[in-house]
């Protein structure tokens, strides 16, 4: 897991407050959750967390994208430079199971952000590596543009 800080995500990363669909009397879970506030049957984990266990039946996530949320994203700095994918896989990841359409306009939003503030960076072709698919058609389509005149 190269593309996040590890202390950040430990420690005071953000959150993504998910529901747990599995027993909590379970001894394996209680030892993973150990000094976890669970209320409710929900608790609040970090983003590489989520990301191992979206596809699974162990959670649910009850809040994509909060708007303090995407204030400590913006914040972060290794949440949005150029190898930061953890964040953008994850939150793709979780778009496709849950979310509704104005959460994914806040995540196509922050793509595109992303892409203009490092585009001027990248001014050859093939320099797009580290960049999330999106963000390379973005960039992709912004060259040719430019390119042609329009």
């Amino acid at each position: 897991m190269e593309y996040y800080c590890k202390k950040d995500a430990l420690s005071e990363g953000v959150l993504v407050r998910t529901e747990l669909l599995c027993d909590l009397n379970n001894s394996h879970i209680q030892e993973a959750l150990k000094n976890k506030k669970i209320k409710e049957k929900s608790v609040f984990l970090p983003y590489y967390l989520v990301d191992a266990l979206v596809t699974t039946e162990y959670l649910q996530v009850k809040e994509l994208i909060t708007e303090k949320s995407v204030k400590e994203m913006e914040g972060a700095p290794e949440y949005v430079n150029l190898q930061g994918k953890i964040l953008y896989r994850i939150v793709s990841k979780i778009c496709k199971k849950y979310a509704m359409e104005e959460e994914r306009e806040t995540v196509r939003q922050m793509h595109l952000a992303r892409a203009i503030k490092w585009g001027s960076l990248l001014a050859e072709d093939g320099e797009e590596e580290g960049c999330e698919r999106e963000e390379e058609e973005i960039l992709h389509a912004g060259r040719t543009a430019w390119r042609s005149g329009r």
